[in-house]
């Protein structure tokens, strides 16, 4: 294990802790702003200076989101957002050190939030709403403020590797009362059985078939067929370091109370809550708050 993924997994469980902190805040203005900052604050450490380019597509996307048409500001968005993908995975060519490889999956992560952040605005300036959608506005405020963007897009919760979740769950997080009534014990829990598993078998496949062996030359002067084979335990590797990262994230949002709705409500993976959303609107009473089922089924790995 190298330096970068010491300091990955040390704030992956930083952030776990920090979460019991944070879902204890009340106010929801001091809640995203703190989540903000600390976001700002791993995505630094992770980056240093390359820190300015997840900056830099947040604030010209920002830009897109609110001031240009909304007709066609969707399109804009996608084109710089994958524009300036391409650019970040190339800078060598232009002259600027290459970005550290956590910074990929902020940047990469980043482009998924902004680019699908805008559709439900160019939806709602175009009142192109079902009444489906219309109770969903009723479960949070959607309308859009500059600062917005900046606190959705370097939210603690998921900065880092994900899971992705779409803007009005955050805002449900913010102003939502769920996690007061949830067990998060239980889907922590949950999540953390899968731990062992894939750390011993990524300890296994890696030492057997160390990826530090695809750059020697001894590796290269091997049959072709050896170095065909060879793919599949790298994958294998690769598939598990994405699974174990994707869990701890999961779980860092399960400690700042992220994702978490009624059941009634049938949350599936990034998208929220899916059915009763009238009822879910007019949920208010905290007699009947208590005794609801939770989960967090809206978080993709379950």
């Amino acid at each position: 294990m190298n330096t970068e993924d010491i300091v990955y997994l040390c704030l992956l469980f930083f952030s776990m802790g920090f979460g019991i902190h944070y879902r204890t805040i009340q106010n929801p203005d001091i809640k995203r702003k703190v989540g903000a900052l600390v976001g700002l604050v791993i995505v630094f450490v992770v980056s240093g200076l390359h820190a300015i380019h997840p900056v830099i597509s947040t604030l010209i996307n920002a830009c897109i989101i609110l001031y240009t048409d909304k007709r066609k500001c969707h399109i804009y968005s996608f084109a710089f957002s994958f524009l300036y993908l391409f650019f970040f995975r190339t800078t060598i060519y232009f002259g600027i050190p290459y970005p550290p490889s956590h910074t990929n999956l902020v940047q990469m992560m980043l482009t998924l939030k902004l680019i699908v952040l805008i559709l439900p605005k160019k939806k709602r300036d175009l009142s192109e709403k079902t009444e489906e959608e219309k109770y969903e506005d009723k479960t949070c405020d959607i309308n859009l403020e500059f600062l917005d963007v900046f606190y959705y897009a370097f939210n603690y919760c998921g900065v880092l590797t994900g899971p992705y979740f779409r803007y009005r769950t955050f805002v449900d997080h913010l102003y939502k009362p769920y996690y007061k009534y949830d067990n998060y014990k239980e889907p922590v829990l949950k999540r953390l059985r899968y731990i062992p598993i894939l750390g011993a078998i990524y300890i296994a496949t890696n030492y057997c078939w160390p990826l530090s062996y695809l750059s020697t030359d001894e590796f290269h002067h091997r049959s072709f067929l050896y170095r065909y084979w060879y793919i599949w335990p790298s994958f294998l590797i690769f598939r598990t370091r994405i699974y174990l990262g994707l869990t701890l994230t999961e779980i860092v949002c399960i400690f700042g109370g992220l994702g978490v709705y009624p059941k009634f409500s049938n949350p599936k993976s990034g998208q929220g809550p899916t059915e009763n959303l009238k009822k879910l609107s007019e949920l208010t009473d905290s007699v009947e708050l208590k005794k609801l089922e939770y989960d967090y089924e809206n978080d993709p790995l379950h």
